[in-house]
């Protein structure tokens, strides 16, 4: 019997390290199974990990980008102030233009008024000095009258004393006639 179970333990030997053998290969199996799910686990949490960093650096960007957004917008806002300003001052240089024409306009006017005045000035200037030689034409004309009468009365003094004989007693009754046309001529 010693040697029946000296031989039923030689014979189950090879069968225990069989089973053994299988068993540790299913526990192999399974390791490697297992090694394989934690692998795949592993990739899981590395996934996330690598979403979250790239999560995190797609942060960083989208602050970047709300950044640069933001910088956009105090830009436009500016552009816009500018824009708002520019208008009233295009306006205003449109209403400066229209004040400034109608200053030239008037300009002119003043200008052909100007011109207008100066020439009846110079028409003024050249009726005064027409005046003032018809003035002087008069004035002569008179200065002439007065020395002819003057001269008349002389010759009238002149001839009254004389008798009316001598006065008559010339020649020529008709020259006698002739002198005193001359004399009422220059009367």
């Amino acid at each position: 019997m010693a040697l029946e179970a000296d031989q039923g333990q030689k014979m189950d030997h090879p069968a225990h390290r069989s089973l053994a053998l299988g068993q540790l290969s299913e526990a192999s199996g399974r390791i490697l199974a297992l090694e394989g799910d934690h692998e795949t686990v592993q990739g899981a949490v590395r996934e996330p990990q690598g979403d979250s960093l790239a999560l995190r650096e797609g942060s960083g960007t989208c602050t970047e980008l709300q950044k640069e957004t933001q910088q956009l917008r105090e830009q436009v806002e500016e552009l816009g102030i500018q824009l708002r300003n520019e208008k009233p001052t295009s306006q205003h240089l449109r209403a400066l233009k229209g004040q400034l024409l109608k200053l030239i306009d008037t300009l002119r006017l003043y200008r052909a008024q100007q011109e207008a005045e100066e020439e009846q000035r110079e028409e003024l200037r050249e009726q005064q000095k027409q005046r003032t030689e018809v003035q002087e034409a008069l004035l002569q004309e008179q200065e002439a009258k007065a020395r002819v009468t003057e001269e008349n009365e002389r010759l009238r003094q002149e001839v009254e004393p004389l008798p009316r004989e001598c006065q008559s007693g010339s020649n020529d009754d008709d020259d006698d006639e002739d002198d005193d046309a001359d004399v009422s001529v220059f009367t």
